[in-house]
């Protein structure tokens, strides 16, 4: 029986990449959109998403996708990560599908889902310059959540 060399030479991904990703791809996977946040298939809610490698995490060809000449940080960047479910995850690294997910193939998918992330969560017309939601005094969710809606409209009623 041979007896496979399980130790991986990667770099450690920093857990503010981890959250970038996890926001950039709003908690779902990259390829199914599948949510990825409060799995209740256990015994209690757990996040089951797992920061996939693009370029192989590894060198070699053991490593899905793992010829090419960036260094061990670099497979580690945020550039070089996206955000699955497990079963994608699998998918896209056994070796029987490896060639159906080339590495221009899963960049092209995470840019996509990105960007209809942004287009989905931006508002124009409620952004001020700064960027940031503008929570005006006459907000209804403000007002309602401070218990001041009814005490407008009934000054408003008798004006």
């Amino acid at each position: 029986m041979e007896v496979r060399d399980s130790t991986v030479a990667r770099t450690a991904i920093a857990p503010s990449v981890r959250e970038r990703l996890w926001g950039k791809s709003a908690g779902r996977c990259v390829l199914c959109a599948r949510s990825v946040i409060d799995d209740t298939t256990f015994w209690h809610d757990i996040n089951v998403g797992e920061v996939a490698h693009n370029v192989g995490a590894s060198e070699g060809a053991n490593s899905p996708r793992g010829d090419s000449e960036l260094t061990a940080k670099e497979r580690s960047d945020e550039e070089n990560l996206l955000l699955l479910c497990h079963d994608c995850h699998q998918r896209i690294d056994s070796r029987f599908h490896r060639a159906d997910y080339s590495v221009d193939f899963l960049r092209t998918k995470k840019a996509e889902h990105e960007l209809r992330v942004r287009e989905v969560t931006e508002d124009r017309r409620r952004r001020c310059r700064g960027g940031h939601q503008r929570a005006g005094r006459h907000d209804p969710a403000r007002l309602t959540a401070r218990g001041e809606a009814h005490s407008q409209i009934g000054a408003a009623s008798e004006g």
